[in-house]
């Protein structure tokens, strides 16, 4: 059986830890009665239903894949009007109701409609299981990205639980069908519109890109090309599922940067930022009674003799450039909080940023943001050579 990604379970977790409150709101009965009166609304006068006895052959495909899945409900049917081929889940507790698009009965073979209605269970199946938390903690995501389009980290922790829901789908249309084959056919058709496809080159395509770090958030259908490589490995069983949940998220995130932060990776660059201050001023004077204070604008009770950061672990979280100048603003920040040791903080800094082979990102900081000059810079970096603080990496 398949199971929620690691991402589901972060997610959820961080809800009920710090939203238990929103999470008791959309736990509602009521909320949820009032949406399935607004979805059945919907269907009756947007979409065509279908018949079984009009459709026999297309129900056998349906509960074909429920039975791979476990899934035991009352399915019906239907087929919009809309042109384009795709499918959708309207998610109504304990009925499964799924609406296709555009010519897919006409485009897809009998084991691919199988894998495509594999995947829409799926929905259902990942958001009925454990009392509706994975439904509960969508609806949260999405509403609340909806209503601050402004915060990146909640767009992009919609966007990241997004995907490994269709990630967690993808995987029951491949148990569906019996096989990747199909289930990467039905995203290939879906994306082209193609009769007939060949999901095996498809994945050769898709894996020479990988090689050549030309799948990203930016490039043309990011999502198909690595949806195709996740089904196929996950196919194989190769390795623990943690192990795969963990490579699909790296790849579907990219490395930590500023401008992408989700709502776990804003928890840990704060932590890290606690931890920092507590590094830099780590058994030196330079902890002043301005320095405490500008500290304390960024965590009030943050104390002297905290738990210092280990500057191993920046190897792998500052692989990104906007990382690393954070980290340098960081250290501007405390110098120009007490005028009296600016250039004993940022000798210090220097120190630390020549240990980390960040050299070359704090010269540029010191021009960009400090608007240094080279005497100035030379100065600096003249006294970092000459602090006595040494560290391992």
């Amino acid at each position: 059986m398949i199971k929620p990604l690691a991402y589901h379970e972060n997610i959820v977790d961080w809800l009920c830890t710090n939203e238990d409150g929103v999470w008791d709101w959309f736990s509602m009965r009521k909320l949820q009665d009032d949406q399935d009166t607004e979805t059945r609304d919907l269907l009756l006068k947007e979409t065509y239903r279908l018949s079984r006895e009009a459709h026999g052959a297309v129900y056998d495909c349906c509960e074909t894949a429920m039975a791979k899945l476990g899934v035991e409900a009352p399915v019906t049917l239907y087929q919009a009007g809309d042109g384009a081929m795709n499918a959708a889940l309207f998610f109504i507790p304990d009925e499964v109701h799924i609406v296709l698009y555009g010519p897919v009965l006409e485009k897809l073979s009998k084991v691919e409609l199988t894998a495509l209605f594999g995947h829409e269970v799926s929905h259902y199946l990942l958001w009925t299981l454990q009392d509706r938390r994975y439904r509960i903690a969508q609806q949260i995501i999405d509403d609340s990205a909806q209503q601050s389009v402004s915060d990146y980290a909640l767009s992009e922790t919609a966007r990241l639980y997004r995907l490994s829901t269709e990630v967690f789908a993808d995987r029951g249309a491949t148990l569906a069908a019996g096989g990747a084959e199909p289930a990467i056919a039905v995203l290939l058709k879906v994306m082209t519109g193609l009769a007939t496809t060949d999901p095996t080159a498809f994945l050769e395509q898709a894996a020479e890109l990988d090689a050549k770090g030309e799948i990203n958030k930016s490039s043309s259908h990011p999502e198909v090309y690595l949806r195709a490589l996740f089904i196929d490995r996950w196919e194989r069983g190769d390795s623990p599922q943690q192990e795969v949940d963990s490579w699909v998220l790296a790849k579907l995130k990219g490395p930590l940067a500023i401008g992408s932060l989700d709502l776990i990776d804003q928890a840990r660059l704060t932590a890290t930022t606690r931890q920092f201050f507590s590094l830099l001023l780590y058994d030196t004077t330079l902890a002043s009674e301005m320095v405490v204070t500008q500290v304390k604008q960024f965590f009030p009770d943050w104390q002297a003799g905290e738990t210092a950061l280990d500057p191993s672990s920046l190897t792998e979280l500052a692989t990104d450039k906007s990382i690393r100048d954070y980290l340098v603003a960081l250290i501007f920040d405390l110098a120009h909080a007490d005028p009296d040791q600016t250039e004993e903080m940022l000798a210090r800094g220097g120190k630390f940023a020549a240990a980390m082979d960040w050299e070359a990102d704090y010269l540029e900081n010191l021009k960009a943001l400090l608007k240094m000059r080279k005497p100035q810079i030379d100065r600096v970096l003249s006294a970092s050579k000459k602090v006595a603080w040494e560290f391992g990496r």
